[in-house]
């Protein structure tokens, strides 16, 4: 039987400084297997997040494009968006649903009325 540590936490900052309603890019650490995201309250009329991947550019003149990030679920041939992260609540997800890459939460609504940027709080579970 493996036992499980909750104690490795990571501080994801929205907004950034060039950009009202995406946060800082974020990826899932090696042998990660669960995370808990802790949203605060968002400002205005924001009350969801999404997580978007970064296709990463092949060339240097290339700029990244930001996707939304999906799951395809196997049962009805659908993919499921992950679009309605809500605020003010913890959320749970497999480290496997969200793959690898780089990844950052977008805001339904701009956060730049923010005094401060705020942080969402990633705790990553790994396995002993």
């Amino acid at each position: 039987m493996s036992r499980t540590s909750f104690g490795v936490w990571e501080n994801i900052f929205l907004p950034t400084v060039t950009d009202g309603t995406n946060s800082q890019p974020f990826s899932v650490p090696t042998g990660a297997k669960s995370v808990t995201f802790i949203v605060p309250a968002l400002i205005g009329a924001a009350s969801t997040l999404l997580i978007e991947v970064q296709s990463p550019p092949v060339t240097n003149t290339e700029t990244a494009v930001w996707s939304p990030l999906g799951l395809f679920d196997t049962t009805d041939g659908t993919r499921e968006a992950l679009d309605a992260i809500p605020e003010e609540v913890a959320t749970v997800f497999p480290a496997s649903v969200l793959g690898s890459g780089v990844l950052r939460f977008v805001a339904s609504v701009a956060q730049t009325g923010a005094v401060d940027a705020f942080s969402i709080k990633a705790i990553w579970a790994f396995d002993k």
